[in-house]
């Protein structure tokens, strides 16, 4: 799946201007990095010095950590598509690698571009989740993760 860090965003964003011609009215498929779960896995063990594991979960086993997975994703959306709906067709569409980037392309213009290990390592990033992270979450507005029983 293609990742790509905030500071790529930005320079995508410069390029864009820099490069009018090049750039005007094309479609920027862009990512700093394609990885594959276990390339995840790497990156973090080596970054935290901490164990990972990839353990691939059906949909319905991901839904079910899920509290209210039916709900709209449009608050006051009438006949809105759920959270269910939305996210198995994201999930679906990384499970089958339908998203595809020109990596030789994207270094031969941005050489500098950074790799998931750049992004944990500039972030501190420890695997720690911040559940209060989205505006809807704190509005309550968004399923949250169901907690230990």
């Amino acid at each position: 799946m293609p990742l790509i860090a905030l500071k790529d965003v930005g320079f995508w964003a410069r390029w864009t201007f820099d490069n009018r011609e090049a750039s005007s009215g094309k479609r920027l498929d862009v990512a700093s990095q394609m990885v594959t779960w276990s390339d995840i896995v790497v990156a973090f063990t080596k970054v935290t010095d901490k164990k990972a594991i990839f353990q691939p979960v059906s949909l319905d086993e991901w839904f079910s950590h899920i509290q209210n997975p039916d709900r709209p994703v449009a608050h006051d959306g009438i006949n809105s598509m759920s959270y269910r709906q939305n996210f198995s067709a994201w999930w679906t569409t990384y499970d089958h690698d339908l998203i595809t980037r020109d990596m030789d392309w994207i270094r031969s213009v941005h050489p500098g571009s950074h790799s998931v290990e750049d992004w944990m390592r500039e972030t501190s990033y420890d695997g720690s989740i911040n559940v209060d992270l989205l505006k809807d979450i704190e509005d309550n507005k968004m399923p949250r993760l169901v907690g230990p029983s």
